[in-house]
C-alpha cells in the first residue's frame, strides 16, 4: 500500500512539474504580440526578384526573426515581440548585392507589406 501512495505522489508531483512549465510558457506567450511581415526583395536597378536574399526582423527589445526569399523574391514571416513594442528594423541581404538600408517598421495592424531593394555590389 505504501509503494501505491508513493507512486501516486510522485506522479502527482510530476504533473504539477509540467504544469508549471506549461503555464510558464503560456504566460511568457501571453506577454508578447504576433505580426506578419511579407513583402519581395528586388535588384534595385533592373527591378528583378532576388531569390535567397535573408530577411531579417529585430523588435526595439531584440527579438530577432528572419526568412528567405523564394524563387520570385517574395518573403514572408512571422514576429513576435514583446507586449507593448509595436516596431522594429527590417533589411535584407544577398551574395552579390550591398545590404539594404535598416526600415524601422511599425504595426498598426496585424500585417504590414514592406517591399526591399538591394543594389548589386560593384555598381
Amino acid at each position: 500500500m505504501f509503494s501505491t501512495v508513493s507512486t501516486k505522489l510522485r506522479c502527482l508531483a510530476w504533473s504539477l512539474v509540467w504544469l508549471a512549465c506549461a503555464c510558464a510558457g503560456q504566460s511568457e506567450h501571453a506577454n508578447t504580440s504576433d505580426f506578419a511581415v511579407n513583402g519581395t526583395v528586388s535588384d534595385d536597378a533592373s527591378g528583378d526578384a532576388v531569390h535567397g536574399a535573408r530577411v531579417s526582423f529585430v523588435a526595439d527589445t531584440l527579438e530577432q526573426t528572419s526568412a528567405l526569399t523564394d524563387d520570385h523574391g517574395h518573403y514572408a514571416m512571422v514576429v513576435q515581440v514583446s507586449a507593448g513594442v509595436r516596431f522594429g528594423t527590417l533589411h535584407a541581404s544577398a551574395t552579390g548585392y550591398q545590404d539594404s538600408a535598416q526600415n524601422t517598421v511599425y504595426f498598426d495592424g496585424t500585417a504590414r507589406t514592406v517591399d526591399l531593394a538591394l543594389r548589386a555590389t560593384g555598381k
